[in-house]
């Protein structure tokens, strides 16, 4: 499934990441994370990498190694590169984009 979204929305996607992570989320800096709540918890931690993995496609790696991969069309559809869920999402007041698949939630950096 796909949710539509704007143009805006894949703006704040594209201007959130940056040069490709390490391997590992362990070694990157905190600096260089983003803040994600998994698998249901209620609280955010600045524990997760956001990575261009080319073209329209990004990844979002998780610290105990999982990672969930998204697709960003030309027309702001975004959908689970991986099949595993339904991405949607939100633009959150301090301008920041909530993106929900599953159980998880990931909050991307406003454009800059």
């Amino acid at each position: 499934m796909f949710l539509r979204t704007s143009s805006l929305y894949l703006a704040l996607i594209v201007a959130a990441c940056g040069s490709k992570p390490d391997d590992t989320v362990a070694v990157v800096p905190l600096a260089d994370r983003i803040d994600c709540a998994l698998d249901g918890v209620a609280n955010f931690a600045k524990a997760c990498v956001l990575e261009k993995a080319g073209g329209i496609r990004f990844v979002l790696h998780h610290p105990g190694g999982g990672f969930r991969r998204i697709d960003v069309a030309p027309d702001g559809t975004i959908s689970a590169a991986d099949g595993s869920a339904v991405a949607g999402g939100e633009v959150l007041p301090d301008g920041r984009f909530e993106l929900t698949m599953g159980s998880d939630r990931y909050r991307l950096p406003p454009r800059k």
